[in-house]
């Protein structure tokens, strides 16, 4: 799996717009995980088998191989490090086709400090990696903190760097750790609630109470620079919400250039990308209240059926995309006054 045997570059039209998406690449190996957390969006855990085949691996990481804009692919499950060997050619195949790999993982396997290193090494040697893992409550009822705390000691100390991403419920009484992580130059990030797989079940007084507007408030990072191909082939339109109205292809049937194509050049995504989903409810005059994140935001729109996200009408279009325009407009202004300042 090399760039020898990937497809030829494409055209330069094709590649450049999707340049200026800076798309990136998510690939569910497998929804088989060691735990069952109940906050999973893909609802992972031991009950499933299914990994996705490695031809079809092949196949698409060969496709992503010419797109400049995707310079990275995510791993994620289930969980990765399920079938080490599996993921190591994986690695290696990014690698040949010179393309950096982030791995997500849940550090279940982190029980000894030599085995994380010899792992790590393995994979450092074959390809550039990244690490992302969680502490929140919900993993450390089945994947015990210290262990999260030696994969992150052991991967730093190699020079691997590591995102630490945690869920917030109500139970949280504030991070104890805080200056463990410090120590590891790790800054625990706060991940948003997102709605879907076995997280749908949870009562809403799971969640911390009221987030804040201005948090539910802005331009999704994830809109137009998001694709994600689940074990089946099904792709998704963006890394959150794997849900049936946000598949826009499905493998080997649909190409990858056409499948990032579809992403980008959606009108509603490049809204979502400017405005965020309160913006676009806002513009639609939809109805969103009691949202608790913006992945929670951008379901309701989906189901109250106040638009199809991936079909809207030329009216709605219209809308949108005056909007994100005018939006773009207001914030070069203000980034050009605030070079000014600077230069005065």
């Amino acid at each position: 799996m090399t760039r020898e045997n990937a497809p030829a570059p494409l055209p330069a039209d094709r590649v450049d717009s999707l340049q200026s998406s800076g798309a990136s690449l998510g690939i569910i190996l497998t929804r088989s995980c060691p735990a069952r957390c109940t906050m999973c969006i893909t609802s992972s855990g031991p009950e499933a088998h299914a990994w996705m085949d490695e031809s079809l691996i092949h196949e698409i990481l060969c496709q992503a191989a010419p797109l400049t804009s995707i310079q990275s692919i995510a791993l994620t499950g289930g969980e990765p490090f399920s079938r080490f060997r599996l993921l190591s050619r994986v690695v290696a195949a990014c690698h040949d086709l010179g393309m950096d790999v982030n791995i997500t993982t849940n550090a279940y396997w982190a029980t000894d400090t030599r085995r994380i290193a010899a792992r790590l090494q393995l994979l450092s040697d074959t390809g550039r990696i990244s690490l992302t893992t969680s502490t929140d409550l919900f993993h450390q009822e089945f994947v015990p903190l210290v262990r999260v705390k030696r994969l992150v000691a052991v991967a730093r100390r190699l020079g691997i760097a590591v995102a630490v991403n945690k869920v917030l419920q109500r139970e949280d009484r504030g991070d104890t750790d805080s200056g463990w992580w410090a120590s590891q130059g790790i800054t625990v990030a706060a991940s948003q609630f997102v709605p879907v797989g076995r997280a749908a079940d949870l009562p809403a007084d799971t969640w911390v109470a009221e987030l804040r507007p201005e948090l539910l408030a802005g331009p999704c990072n994830a809109a137009t620079r998001s694709v994600t191909v689940d074990v089946d082939g099904a792709a998704y339109v963006c890394c959150g919400l794997l849900i049936r109205e946000h598949i826009i292809g499905r493998f080997p049937t649909d190409s990858l250039v056409d499948i990032v194509t579809r992403a980008t050049s959606s009108p509603v995504q490049q809204a979502l990308a400017e405005l965020g989903p309160i913006g676009v409810a806002q513009v639609l005059s939809a109805d969103v209240r009691g949202a608790r994140s913006q992945c929670g935001a951008c379901l309701q729109l989906i189901r109250n059926r106040s638009v199809d996200l991936l079909d809207l009408d030329e009216a709605q279009q219209m809308t949108l995309q005056l909007a994100a325009r005018y939006l773009q407009r207001r914030r070069a202004h203000a980034n050009r006054s605030g070079a000014n300042a600077t230069a005065q």
